[in-house]
């Protein structure tokens, strides 16, 4: 056979290998909750079947039944022995990845079982979808790298131009490496890796300020006057004294609690958790506990902050961002050293570290730099005080590779691992590595290049998947990989153009659905009303913004509503009645009709106000009868004068009532006479708009000592 007729069969043999669809990895859900269920089956890829046990003895049955890949565990279905269950599974399916779901009190129980790898990742409940997809597909892919595959499976393509004594060893090697790898994939206490130096990630990466020292005024409260600052530094540079200032008074204390724990809640939701100094949640809150260190909402925006930067690791974890996931779990070390989600946090990022370390090498490797990645792997290995097995195999490999393997095994590995479906996980032992290797051992080989060829289109293809089932953060990596691999540039940009609009559409969701869960929250809080810009009315009023019909915002308008109610029937009480007609009117505005009542109340209300304040001198009103007053006797005798000021209603039978008395000279010495006079009098009734009225009026009747 001619070179070139044996380049092209190996040409086409690569293709054929390259473009072998993986087989199913199924996901079996140990639960009796429908809406976990529910949620799980829409969560999976095309390629995943979610099997469904209710009790841990069928669990078992379908796993020994299946091809099960990938477990979650309701926590609530096992109860105190999710440990012990979980231990049982992964020693007798040690292929198999568990997940399982649950609240902060079910975390707490399987601390161990978590930082031991047993478990490999926890599901705080509620999960979201998108959640919930990142979650699984990241088990599907650490089932595939630790995954003991058949002889069948593992077996290369055979090659009848190969003696018989080179296909022998090839396979051995084989067999030997992978067995080595499923033991390695099995240990989950590798010490933690150092990572490359890596630029901070906007905001809440980037380094978090110092603690406020007590009775240290923090920079959001420092007054903006430059000029006297400057002179007091000078002054301290010179050996003066600067005066401190005055203590602050509770009143001003308070308000400035109000005014920090204010500003933390808003820093907090604009996400500016640890950063910039001087103006994030964290200084804000450490601020409060300088003037206040008991202070209970500072303590729990503390609590806030940390589990938020842990669950931003997570994330941050399972995108591959590392060096984000490191500065994260740092920041929330920082903030709450003893968080109980640290620790395992903290394992997983080692593990992750490796992986990453491992990843460079190979990459390194695969370009020529064999001195680069031995030093990237040594670096490593010195930076633990017990070097991790990985790496050191890793090592070993590479040192192998560098001695020189040839193209064409090369090669059938990549055809190997993509029959597999190991396109570009895991990091030491994919198609795109091998793919790789070859072409900087070769880059004229056109075995090489074809295939490179058929893996960037599956790439693609497999972005395009991600695209239909609206998952942006994995369609995201396999465009990227895509890219990476040279492929069809017009495919990517069109590509990259849609999954463009599925994060512009899945931002969206993420905003309405995480409203809707603060309506809820707030609600049951009874934080209806207050504070302005974090109750339920705020974010039923954004929710309703963003999508007018959503189903969360009919059950809320009954408990606002009736809030907003009683909101405007203290005002009324108080006499605020602009206040009362400004609830009344957010009452409607939400949909709220039982308003009724309380307008009525507020009309009397106003027309009360109205009636006091008509208020009209009485001596211009005819009266039919009048009482004089009889001077109080020792007040006669003494020869003490003065006056008596009354305010009255005149009813609709000429009669007074409701009578007060609005001031005296000398005071009490003559009301009680003035005011048994007057209450005797009858008025002519008061006639407007052709009907009789009640009237308001004032007098002032004067005590004089008779000649």
């Amino acid at each position: 056979m001619s070179s070139q007729t044996r380049d092209e069969h190996s040409i086409a043999e690569a293709a054929a290998q390259i473009s072998a669809v993986g087989e199913t990895i199924e996901v079996l859900a140990l639960t009796v909750d429908p809406g976990l269920l529910a949620l799980l089956r829409q969560s999976v890829g095309a390629n995943q079947r979610v099997w469904h046990a209710a009790d841990r003895d069928q669990a078992v049955e379908l796993i020994m039944a299946g091809n099960v890949g990938v477990i979650v565990i309701d926590a609530a279905v096992t109860g105190n022995e999710s440990g012990a269950f979980c231990e049982q599974l992964r020693a007798q399916f040690p292929d198999v990845v568990l997940l399982v779901a649950g609240g902060v009190d079910e975390q707490t129980h399987l601390v161990k079982q978590i930082t031991a790898g047993d478990i490999y990742r926890f599901l705080h409940k509620p999960i979201s979808p998108a959640r919930a997809r990142q979650f699984v597909e990241a088990a599907v892919r650490r089932h595939l790298e630790g995954r003991t595959f058949t002889p069948l499976e593992a077996a290369p393509i055979a090659r009848p131009r190969y003696p018989k004594k080179t296909i022998a060893v090839l396979i051995g090697v084989f067999v030997i490496g992978a067995a080595v790898a499923i033991f390695l994939s099995f240990r989950g206490d590798a010490p933690r890796v150092a990572d490359e130096p890596a630029q901070y990630r906007p905001a809440a990466s980037e380094p978090q300020p110092e603690a406020a020292s007590e009775g240290q005024v923090p920079p959001a409260l420092q007054p903006d006057t430059a000029e006297p600052a400057a002179a007091a530094d000078a002054s301290a540079g010179a050996g003066a004294q600067v005066p401190t200032s005055a203590p602050a008074s509770p009143a001003a204390s308070g308000a400035s609690i109000s005014l920090l724990l204010t500003r933390a809640e808003a820093a907090f939701a604009q996400a500016q958790l640890v950063a910039p100094a001087g103006s994030s949640a964290l200084d804000s809150y450490r601020a409060v506990l300088a003037i206040e260190p008991d202070n209970r909402e500072a303590q729990a925006g503390l609590d806030r902050i940390a589990d938020q930067l842990l669950t931003n690791a997570e994330t941050a974890m399972l995108e591959n961002r590392i060096d984000d996931a490191g500065r994260d779990v740092e920041s929330a070390r920082a903030v709450r050293p003893n968080n109980m989600r640290l620790a395992f946090l903290s394992a997983q990022l080692g593990k992750e570290r490796e992986r990453r370390v491992i990843a460079q090498a190979r990459e390194a490797a695969a370009r020529g730099n064999h001195d680069r990645a031995r030093s990237l792997l040594d670096r490593a290995i010195q930076a633990q005080r017990t070097p991790s097995p990985v790496l050191l195999q890793a090592r070993r490999e590479l040192d192998a590779l560098r001695r020189g393997d040839s193209v064409e095994d090369l090669l059938r590995r990549a055809n190997q691992r993509l029959q597999q479906n190991r396109l570009v996980e895991p990091a030491n032992d994919n198609a795109r590595m091998y793919i790789e290797q070859a072409l900087a051992a070769d880059p004229n080989n056109t075995a090489a290049q074809q295939a490179r060829r058929v893996l960037a289109d599956q790439l693609l293809a497999r972005g395009r998947q991600a695209i239909v089932a609206r998952d942006p953060v994995a369609a995201g990596s396999w465009l990227s990989q895509a890219e990476a691999m040279n492929v069809n540039r017009t495919a990517l940009r069109a590509a990259q153009r849609d999954l463009a609009a599925l994060r512009q559409s899945t931002a969206r969701g993420e905003q309405v659905q995480r409203l809707s869960g603060l309506i809820t929250e707030r609600i049951g809080q009874d934080r209806m009303l207050e504070p302005a810009g974090d109750s339920a009315l705020h974010y039923w009023q954004e929710l309703r913004k963003l999508d007018p019909n959503h189903a969360a915002l009919q059950p809320a308008i009954a408990p606002l509503g009736t809030r907003m109610v009683q909101q405007a029937r203290s005002s009324i009480t108080s006499g605020a009645y602009d206040a009362a007609q400004s609830s009344i009117e957010t009452a409607r505005s939400i949909g709220y009709t039982d308003l009724a009542a309380v307008e009525r109340d507020l009309l009397a209300a106003r027309e009360q106000a109205a009636f006091l304040t008509n208020v009209v001198a009485a001596n211009l009103l005819e009266r039919e009868k009048q009482v004089a007053p009889r001077y109080p006797a020792l007040a006669e005798r003494r020869g003490v004068e003065g006056w008596v000021e009354l305010e009255f209603t005149i009813g609709i039978d000429g009669a007074v009532k409701d009578m007060v008395i609005m001031g005296s000279e000398p005071q009490g010495v003559f009301d009680a006479a003035a005011r048994q006079a007057v209450s005797q009098w009858i008025y002519r009734p008061i006639l407007r708009n052709g009907r009789v009225v009640e009237q308001r009026a004032r007098l002032r009747l004067r005590f004089d000592v008779p000649e």
